[in-house]
């Protein structure tokens, strides 16, 4: 594993830890985590059975880890209906949309689909 993948998994974790302490919810809340990538390992304290990832990329390798975890390819739309999920979840994924409309859309599909969001997004 690259240092940076270590890195960025790292503050993932510490990001989800925040996460989990900041959204009251229980082992029984579906979550959609989104922003996964496939060589990622899982998912902090959580009820995999509950959790469905959602990502832009390959996920062979992720399923072959976890196969008990969902995922998702997201393709410029969400492949669920609204309110599918009770908490939605992500950390730094805006920005590998390609552009501000689809940025926008983005954030409202992701606001239809959910009761709940929780969406850390930083900029240097």
């Amino acid at each position: 594993m690259k240092i940076t993948d270590k890195i960025s998994s790292f503050n993932r974790k510490q990001k989800y830890t925040y996460f989990e302490n900041s959204i009251k919810f229980t082992p029984y809340s579906k979550v959609l985590d989104v922003g996964f990538t496939n060589t990622e390992s899982g998912v902090a304290n959580y009820n995999p059975s509950n959790i469905t990832k959602l990502g832009i990329d390959e996920k062979d390798v992720f399923e072959k880890k976890c196969p008990n975890i969902q995922t998702a390819i997201y393709d410029d739309f969400f492949p669920f209906p609204d309110k599918s999920f009770d908490i939605g979840w992500g950390s730094a994924v805006i920005e590998h949309i390609e552009n501000r409309e689809k940025q926008l859309l983005f954030l409202k599909e992701l606001q239809q689909m959910h009761h709940a969001v929780f969406f850390l997004q930083l900029s240097i």
